[in-house]
C-alpha cells in the first residue's frame, strides 16, 4: 500500500514538472516571410492543437499577391505552407477547419471571374492541397469577408458586391452545400455602401451578419443615405430572409468588424467609432446586444485622439471577452501597434496590453482563446522580418503575456466610457441573385517562407553599412540579453548622407534605439551626396574640421521623414546655392548644425511637433524654391507685392469708407 501510494506521488510530482515545463513552453512569438509583403487576417487552433493562418503573401507564387497558407505546430513551427492563386492579385479574409479536418478559405480574386473581383473559395484536404475550388461573381467587384461551415455541412459566407443590389455596393451572402454549389443567394443595402464583414450561423440555424452602412443612419446626404457609416446588424432566417435589422451609430464614422455569439445567445460586436470617445480620431467600440439586437451594454475604450481600431473580439470560457486590434494612441514611436483588452462579462477592462516594435507599424487582425486558455493572435509586423510585411503570431498566456524576456509588449491605460444609445430600425428587403459558380483550376504551390523568433533568451545584432559610411558600434556581430536597449549611429564619410535604416528596423532617425526582442539584422544605408561648387573653386567642404558635418538638413529631415524628401531636397540647394558660397552664410550654417540635432531628436518622436514644423517650414520652403526657380531679383519683387497688397488694400477699404460718409 506504501509502495503504490509511494509510486501514486512520483508520477503526479513527475506530471506536475512536465506540465510546468509545457506552461513554460506555451507562450511564443514568431515571424514568417520572404522578401516581399506577407500578411495575416485570420487565425485558429486546430484539432490537433496547432494553428491554421490564412492570408496574402507577395513573396512567393504570383508577384502581385497570392493567397497563403500556414499550417503551425502548437509551438508555432511550419508543419506545411502553400500559396494559391493566379496571374493577378488574390488575398483570403478568412479560414475555418471543417468536420473533416480539412480547411474552407473564404477569398477574393483579380486573376479569375467576369467582374474585376470576385468570391473565391477553397476547399482544402487536412494537408493542404485543394480539393475543389469555385469563383462566384459579376461584372463589377465582390469581396467575401467571412466564411463559416454551417450544421449542415454546407458553408455560408457573407461579403460586399459591386455587381447586383439596390446601391453602390451591398451586403451579399451565399449559402453553399458541401460540394460548393448555391442553395440560396442574396443582396441586402440601400442606395449607398453597405459592408458585410462578419457572419455567423446562430442556434436556431439562422445567421447573423454584421457590418457597416451608408444607407442608412442618422447623417443624411443629398442622396437620402448617410453622410457617415453606421454599424448594421442583421438577423437572418434559416432562407435569409430577415428576422430584424438595425443600425447603432452617431454622428461619425462607426465600423463594425467582429460578431460572436455569446452564451446568453445573444451577440457581441467590436469595431471603432469616431461618433463618440476622442474629440479627434477612432476608438475601440464594443457592443453587447441581446438575441432581439437591443443593447444591453456599449462601451467605448478611449485612447487619446490618435486612432485605435478594434478587429476582432471573442467570448472567453469565463463569460469575459478578449478583443485585438491595433492602436496609434499607446503605441511606440507613434507606429501603430498590436493592442489587446481582456474585458469582464460587463466591458470592464481587467488588463490592457500592446505589442509592438520600435519606429515601424504593427497590424493585428485576429485573435482565438486556445485550449490552455491562453490566446494566440494574426496580424503582420514591419517592426521584425525580413525586408516589407511580415506574418507575426503571437502565443500569449491567459494574462497576455510571454514571460520576461519579451520587452516588446507594454501595459495601456485607456479609459472606458459609456453614452445612452438606441438602435435605429431599418426596413429593406433582401433582393434575390442569379448567379452560377463557375470552376477555377489552379494548384496549390509550396512556398518556403523563413521564419524568425523572437523573445529568446540571448539575441544576435548584426549590424553593417553601406558604402559612404559607418556605424557606432562598429559593423560586425554582436550577443546582448534579450530587452536590452542598444542605441545605434550612422556616421556618414565626406561627400554622403544617410539616408535610412533597414533590415528588421526601417527608420530615418540618427541615432536610433532598439529594444533587443530577438535575432536581428541591420544596415545603414547612404547615399552620395554632390555638393554644389562655387565659382571661386574654394573647398570649403573640409574647413570646419574632422566630425563636422552640414550635410544633413536635421530639422527638416524629422518632420518630413525622409533626408529624400522633395521639400528637404529644395532646402538644401537652396543651402548649398546661396549660403556655403558666403562667408556669413557658412556662419549661419554652421550654428545651425551645432544645435538642431538637438531639436530633430524632439521633432522626430512628437507626431504634433512634425506638423507644427511642417506648417512653420512652409515660407522657407515656398521662398527658397522662388530664388532656385526665379532668381533674387523676381522673388524680392514677389516679396515686395506680397508685403504692399494688404496695404494697398487698406487703403482703398478706408478711401471708400471716407467716400461713404461724405456722401452720407
Amino acid at each position: 500500500m506504501i509502495k503504490r501510494l509511494k509510486r501514486i506521488i512520483l508520477a503526479g510530482s513527475f506530471l506536475l514538472i512536465f506540465t510546468s515545463f509545457l506552461s513554460l513552453n506555451a507562450q511564443w512569438a514568431t515571424v514568417y516571410g520572404g522578401s516581399g509583403n506577407d500578411k495575416a487576417y485570420s487565425v485558429k487552433q486546430t484539432s490537433d492543437g496547432g494553428y491554421i493562418v490564412v492570408g496574402e503573401t507577395s513573396s512567393f507564387g504570383d508577384e502581385d499577391g497570392d493567397i497563403w497558407v500556414l499550417k503551425l505546430s502548437s509551438i508555432g513551427a511550419i508543419e506545411w505552407q502553400r500559396a494559391y492563386g493566379g496571374s493577378d492579385y488574390d488575398y483570403a479574409m478568412s479560414i475555418k477547419q471543417t468536420s473533416d479536418g480539412g480547411y474552407i478559405i473564404g477569398g477574393s480574386s483579380f486573376s479569375f471571374g467576369a467582374g474585376d473581383k470576385d468570391f473565391w473559395i477553397l476547399k482544402l484536404s487536412s494537408a493542404g492541397d485543394i480539393e475543389w475550388q469555385r469563383r462566384y461573381g459579376g461584372n463589377e467587384w465582390d469581396h467575401v469577408h467571412s466564411i463559416q461551415q454551417t450544421s449542415d455541412q454546407g458553408y455560408i459566407f457573407a461579403g460586399s458586391t459591386g455587381s447586383f443590389g439596390a446601391g453602390s455596393i451591398d451586403f451579399w451572402i451565399l449559402k453553399l452545400s458541401s460540394a460548393g454549389d448555391i442553395e440560396w443567394q442574396k443582396t441586402y443595402g440601400g442606395s449607398a455602401d453597405d459592408k458585410a464583414r462578419s457572419i455567423k450561423q446562430t442556434i436556431d440555424g439562422g445567421y447573423i451578419v454584421s457590418g457597416h452602412t451608408r444607407s442608412f443612419g442618422l447623417e443624411e446626404d443629398d442622396w437620402g443615405g448617410s453622410s457617415d457609416d453606421d454599424i448594421w446588424i442583421l438577423k437572418l432566417f434559416q432562407d435569409g430572409e430577415i428576422e430584424w435589422q438595425k443600425t447603432y451609430g452617431g454622428s461619425g464614422d462607426d465600423i463594425a468588424q467582429s460578431i460572436q455569439i455569446t452564451m446568453d445567445e445573444g451577440y457581441i460586436v467590436a469595431g471603432w467609432t469616431n461618433s463618440f470617445g476622442a474629440a479627434y480620431g477612432d476608438d475601440f467600440w464594443v457592443l453587447k446586444l441581446s438575441s432581439e439586437g437591443d443593447i444591453e451594454w456599449h462601451k467605448i475604450y478611449d485612447g487619446g485622439n490618435d486612432s485605435d481600431k478594434a478587429y476582432a473580439i471573442q467570448q472567453t470560457d469565463d463569460g469575459g471577452y478578449v478583443v485585438v486590434g491595433w492602436t496609434n494612441s499607446f503605441s511606440t514611436e507613434y507606429n501603430d501597434d498590436f493592442w489587446v483588452l481582456r474585458l469582464s462579462s460587463e466591458g470592464e477592462i481587467e488588463w490592457q496590453k500592446t505589442y509592438g516594435g520600435n519606429y515601424s507599424p504593427d497590424y493585428a487582425r485576429s485573435i482565438q482563446q486556445t485550449n490552455d486558455g491562453g490566446y494566440v493572435i494574426a496580424g503582420e509586423t514591419r517592426s521584425w522580418g525580413f525586408r516589407e510585411e511580415d506574418v507575426w503570431i503571437l502565443k500569449l498566456n491567459s494574462n497576455g503575456d510571454m514571460g520576461p524576456l519579451c520587452a516588446f509588449i507594454k501595459n495601456s491605460n485607456a479609459i472606458v466610457s459609456y453614452l445612452s444609445l438606441s438602435p435605429e430600425d431599418t426596413n429593406i428587403i433582401p433582393e434575390n441573385t442569379d448567379i452560377s459558380p463557375q470552376e477555377t483550376d489552379i494548384s496549390a504551390q509550396d512556398s518556403d517562407a523563413k521564419d524568425y523568433k523572437l523573445c529568446s533568451e540571448q539575441c544576435t545584432l548584426i549590424l553593417s553599412a553601406s558604402n559612404g559610411g559607418t556605424t557606432a558600434p562598429e559593423p560586425s556581430s554582436y550577443t546582448y540579453d534579450t530587452g536590452s536597449e542598444v542605441t545605434l549611429r550612422a556616421i556618414s564619410q565626406s561627400e554622403y548622407c544617410f539616408n535610412e535604416w533597414s533590415g528588421n528596423v526601417q527608420a530615418w532617425i540618427n541615432p536610433i534605439t532598439i529594444t533587443m526582442d530577438g535575432n536581428k539584422s541591420i544596415k545603414a544605408n547612404f547615399y552620395k551626396y554632390e555638393p554644389y561648387e562655387p565659382p571661386s573653386g574654394r573647398d570649403y567642404l573640409n574647413e570646419w574640421g574632422d566630425g563636422d558635418r552640414y550635410e544633413e538638413c536635421f530639422i527638416a529631415t524629422a518632420a518630413y521623414g525622409s533626408p529624400l524628401h522633395p521639400y528637404v531636397e529644395i532646402l538644401r540647394d537652396f543651402r548649398d546655392k546661396y549660403l556655403m558660397p558666403r562667408r556669413l552664410g557658412r556662419a549661419l550654417v554652421k550654428i545651425y548644425y551645432k544645435y538642431s540635432p538637438f531639436a530633430a531628436d524632439i521633432i522626430a518622436k512628437h507626431k504634433a511637433l512634425k506638423v507644427a514644423v511642417r506648417i512653420s517650414l512652409l515660407p522657407f520652403i515656398a521662398f527658397s524654391y522662388s530664388i532656385l526657380h526665379f532668381g533674387p531679383v523676381v522673388t524680392t519683387a514677389l516679396l515686395g507685392l506680397i508685403l504692399i497688397l494688404p496695404v494697398f488694400l487698406i487703403f482703398l477699404y478706408r478711401k471708400k469708407l471716407r467716400y461713404h460718409r461724405i456722401k452720407t
